[in-house]
């Protein structure tokens, strides 16, 4: 009886298994399903560290919610408007739309036509170039808040400063006024912000087709009817890219406001960011603060949506 009880088991794992193996054998499976195994670490972290805290966010939004509740209290809109009806909100807005307005532009712009001259270069060249523009994307934000910190330092130990006493020009209260705090901030993101866009440039005019400027040539095409006719049209999509998270980047500006002037003095250089971090965990009102998050997410997409607009466009090289 002994010898005979094993055989049912084995017959029923046989019957489990054969599927299976018809299945690892099957095309089909051969051709995607690795190609999903690999995917599924991935896939799990964007659902459980950004689709999940997404929707929990927007929810917490029309929730009273803080670090002191024990139960979140729904509140309908009411966070929303006690926002709507904050002038320091309001502050951040016109601040982060500043600071975007000044940024974004030059950034793409001044990348673009670095990326035109390297574009003359030797290929040593360009890699050297290319890494020395890259480097500042690839370090901390907070170190470079502490370099400006120091350059923006009050005379005589700061930099900037010094350098206007040497013209005979009065100091300047660079973060501590004002009227220069956020230029002074804008300023740094413009020395500092172009080193990817810089770098997707570069891959996109390596890719023109030489045969669309050669036969400009021919055409006797002057360097301008070149770049609007041929560079411009085929680099746009790259374009696009650039302007999406550039502006994506702008608008989420915290650390440099941290590092430099924690959104002082007064409200001068305050962003959304900034302000819904102070609401969140000074304030710790997790509610208030989630509907300034969903509220930033609508001016962003909005914000998109317009550039995909104008910029999207259906050349493909």
């Amino acid at each position: 009886m002994n010898d005979a009880s094993p055989r049912p088991v084995a017959g029923v794992l046989a019957g489990v298994w054969r599927p299976i193996r018809q299945l690892l054998r099957h095309r089909v499976y051969n051709e995607y399903i690795w190609a999903y195994l690999f995917l599924l670490p991935s896939a799990l972290i964007f659902v459980a560290f950004l689709v999940y805290p997404t929707i929990q966010s927007f929810l917490y939004s029309f929730q009273s919610f803080s670090i002191f509740t024990v139960t979140p209290e729904f509140v309908g809109l009411s966070n929303y408007q006690t926002l709507l009806a904050d002038p320091v909100w309001w502050a951040a807005v016109r601040n982060t739309l500043i600071y975007t307005l000044a940024t974004v532009p030059f950034t793409v712009g001044v990348a673009l036509l670095i990326a035109l001259l390297l574009s003359r270069f030797t290929p040593k060249l360009q890699t050297l170039f290319k890494t020395v523009f890259y480097m500042p994307g690839v370090t901390s934000a907070v170190v470079i808040g502490m370099i400006w910190l120091w350059i923006y330092y009050p005379f005589p130990e700061g930099l900037a400063n010094y350098l206007l006493s040497l013209v005979g020009l009065p100091s300047v209260v660079w973060l501590g006024n004002p009227r220069t705090a956020m230029p002074a901030i804008i300023f740094v993101s413009w020395m500092t912000g172009q080193g990817a866009t810089i770098v997707l440039y570069m891959a996109a005019l390596g890719n023109v087709p030489a045969s669309l400027y050669e036969a400009a040539e021919i055409d006797c095409a002057t360097s301008w009817v070149r770049f609007w006719r041929i560079t411009w049209p085929l680099i746009k999509p790259t374009t696009l890219y650039a302007a999406l998270t550039a502006t994506a980047g702008s608008f989420l500006i915290f650390d440099l406001v941290y590092t430099l002037t924690k959104g002082g003095p007064g409200t001068a250089t305050i962003t959304m960011v900034y302000r819904i971090y102070t609401i969140a965990f000074e304030r710790f009102q997790f509610g208030l603060a989630s509907a300034g998050a969903v509220l930033l997410a609508i001016i962003v997409i909005a914000a998109n949506v317009i550039q995909f607009k104008y910029l999207s466009t259906d050349i493909e090289y």
